[in-house]
């Protein structure tokens, strides 16, 4: 999601547009915030995990 976003967008999302030949540029930042915030959480837990 961080370095692709376009690849997750034409798994995930292309189907829902039968206009849409590639994601806007609103759901490219969107994705790349959500798959940092998700890698952050990730290694939350993990240390989380281990401090705890």
């Amino acid at each position: 999601m961080v370095i692709r976003p376009s690849i997750v967008w034409a798994i995930i999302e292309s189907w829902k547009s039968h206009d849409a030949t590639e994601p806007s540029g609103l759901y490219v930042v969107s994705a790349r915030i959500g798959g940092v915030l998700f890698i952050l959480a990730g290694i939350g837990g993990v240390l989380g995990y281990w401090i705890l």
